[in-house]
């Protein structure tokens, strides 16, 4: 008998199940039973099998109630320089012969890295009908196969890749989206500079997806970054300024993000930043204070970004392409801000607050008109992160309306930890033209030891009053 707590679950007519001390050992694994409208109810149990030092399956037949049978199987080589995973199925029900079969190799010599992905299936609802579980499974509804390379020295990267999606959602004319060649190459000429950074972006692509829509793209950055300079007449203020020159080459047909035909663009934008950084030392903390501004001009015309449903947090306010990396923000702008931290004398983290808004000369309708990004004054963007113990911490990214007497967007997380007991809580409220948008969820975890856990997870959609699920999961551990 399988006893989990001393009470009998399930009998086998022999039974072998490895001490947690062991390494790799051939046997059954947990079994688990799983009950579904579409598939009925059915008892999977797998079974580990270590075929040589480099090389072990697992092997998961699934019986159901009504006689069928579904066979799953992973298949694991680790090599020197490179690593195989095959996971592949088989079903033969009343509708007729099922399959998947998903492939991954990855392999690494020295500095050159080849990875290699396949997703296919027979059928479209298989995977969701069935609930196949994978190490290599993302999701149900869209597969993603690819060839990737990349190579890499001290100066520069690359990275090429010939890839192809396929929704099952849709008809079989438009459902496929096909992008080869996909390349990324990167270049620091950084060594070569004594008073700044001088780095080399390309990056360019050809499209095809909807069955009729074709695109291709190349993009070549060229960015300047100055090194921080101190000012002799305040003491401690720092400067540094940013300088972007952008090509842009498109030829696109039906395309709703760049024009039709062959489309040549030049473009620049300059950003001049200066902060202050202060200090203050306690007996045990120290407080520092920065105040920030940064000054924004292109002479070219702003992309229409209007639609664009893009969360601009903080972190991104004051970066170069804080709204699209494939054109400039036109115009002039100014961005100030204020970050306040504490830490500890062993320099942890007790508290952060930082905030931001941008002022504009004149209304920019092209730009998002979330967050009032597009007008002479946005929203207050800020973060707000408090970590009073190794026990407990919380983090609330927000903005607010300039006025301060509205908000469109509160995220808050925060997650208790004592000893083996572990609960998280997340919330999100986000009220703007775009999305309308609240939930609260929350996991909590309780671990009897380091093999025997027990988790509840639960969601409830705010605006529509709903749970959308529950989730309770008992979970033993066992390296095998």
């Amino acid at each position: 008998w399988l006893k989990i707590y001393d009470k009998p679950v399930l009998y086998f007519p022999r039974f072998f199940h490895p001490d947690p001390t062991v390494k790799r050992q051939s046997g059954f694994l947990m079994p688990t039973f799983q009950n579904s409208n579409n598939s009925g109810t059915s008892i999977q149990i797998p079974y580990y099998k270590v075929i040589s030092e480099n090389r072990d399956l697992t092997f998961s037949p699934r019986l159901f109630f009504d006689n069928e049978v579904l066979v799953q199987t992973e298949y694991r080589q680790a090599n020197k320089n490179s690593d195989l995973l095959l996971d592949f199925s088989i079903n033969n029900d009343e509708s007729g012969f099922k399959r998947h079969f998903f492939a991954d190799v990855f392999s690494n010599k020295k500095n050159k890295n080849i990875h290699f992905h396949l997703e296919n299936v027979s059928n479209d609802n298989y995977l969701k009908e069935e609930s196949i579980n994978s190490p290599i499974i993302d999701e149900y509804s869209t597969l993603h196969s690819y060839l990737k390379y990349n190579t890499f020295s001290d100066t520069s990267n690359l990275d090429v890749s010939l890839e192809v999606y396929e929704d099952l959602n849709k008809k079989k004319s438009n459902r496929y989206e096909y992008i080869f060649p996909n390349f990324i190459y990167e270049k620091d000429f950084s060594k070569n500079k004594t008073n700044g950074s001088l780095f080399l972006n390309m990056e360019g692509y050809q499209k095809n997806y909807d069955s009729n829509v074709d695109e291709a793209i190349l993009k070549n950055d060229l960015i300047y970054s100055s090194f921080p300079s101190s000012s002799s007449r305040i003491d401690g203020l720092q400067t540094n300024y940013k300088l972007l020159l952008r090509n842009i080459n498109s030829n696109a047909d039906n395309s709703t993000g760049f024009n039709k035909g062959d489309d040549y663009k030049l473009l620049s934008s300059l950003i001049f930043e200066s902060y202050w950084p202060l200090k203050k030392e306690n007996n045990n903390i120290n407080q520092y204070l920065t105040p920030k501004i940064s000054l924004r001009y292109s002479p070219n015309s702003t992309k229409n970004n209007t639609n664009t449903n893009k969360n601009i947090t903080y972190e991104r306010i004051y970066t170069l392409d804080r709204v699209d990396g494939m054109a400039v923000e036109g115009g002039e702008s100014i961005t100030w801000g204020l970050e306040y931290s504490t830490k500890n004398k062993k320099n942890n983290d007790i508290l952060n607050f930082s905030f931001a808004t941008i002022y504009r000369l004149d209304e920019n309708p092209d730009l998002p008109k979330v967050y009032g990004i597009s007008e002479e004054r946005s929203d207050f963007i800020g973060d707000f992160k408090y970590i009073p113990s190794k026990f407990f911490d919380l983090n609330y990214q927000f903005s607010i309306g300039k006025n301060l007497d509205s908000s469109s967007y509160n995220l808050i997380k925060t997650n208790i930890n004592v000893n083996n007991f572990v609960t998280s809580f997340e919330f999100l409220e986000e009220d703007n033209y775009l999305n309308q948008n609240s939930y609260l969820n929350n996991t909590t975890k309780l671990s009897f030891d380091d093999n025997n856990s027990i988790k509840f997870g639960t969601s409830k959609n705010l605006d529509k009053d709903i749970t959308e699920y529950y989730n309770l999961i008992y979970e033993y551990k066992n390296d095998c």
